[in-house]
Formats: C-alpha cells, structure tokens, sequence
C-alpha cells in the first residue's frame, strides 16, 4: 500500500524552501510550469512536489487552507512516520493537510 502525503506552509520563498526540504529529502529538484500546478519543482526519481496553493485561472489546490502559501506533496510512500518526523524537523512550519493511502 502506498501513502501519499500533502502539507501546506505560509513561507512565502519557494527557493528557500526547494532549499530546505531538497537537502533534508536528499533529492533533486527541477522546475516547471503548468496552467494547473503554476510554476513547480519535482524530483524526477520520486516525484516529490511543491507548488503553490493558489495558481491564477484555476484557484485553491487546498481551498480549506487559503492562507497557505506553498504545498508539499509526498507520494509513494512505504511508511509514514519516518517522513513525519523528517518534515517536522524541517526548519520551515509545515501543516499536515492530506493523507491518504492507495
């Protein structure tokens, strides 16, 4: 069973927080730009995502959660815990918005 998580966050600097979470995850990011995700970085291995809540044209990606700036969305997941503990020793407030399981 894989676990996808999500998280929001009111930073408002989407390089320093590719920064942040590239070096706590270990990965890559590349970005890109869709009408849908606005302007995003993913890890091409994992897919690891963060794009903004609001993208002009198409609105809240988390409408319940208007005053957060950026998602972070962790797909692919065996366990969660481990990723748990790793975003909430990030040095940026990220919220636990979306777990679900596939």
């Amino acid at each position: 069973m894989s676990h996808y998580l999500t998280y929001a966050t009111k930073e408002e600097s989407y390089d320093y927080i590719k920064e942040v979470v590239a070096e706590a995850l270990g990965v890559d990011f590349e970005d890109h730009e869709s009408g849908w995700w606005g302007e995003y970085a993913q890890d091409p291995k994992c897919a690891i995502r963060i794009y903004p809540n609001f993208v002009e044209g198409e609105g809240y990606h988390e409408k319940a959660e208007k005053d957060y700036v950026y998602l972070l969305e962790l797909p692919n997941l065996n366990e969660v815990e481990p990723m748990k503990r790793i975003v909430s020793q990030m040095p940026i407030d990220f919220k636990l918005v979306r777990a679900s399981e596939i």
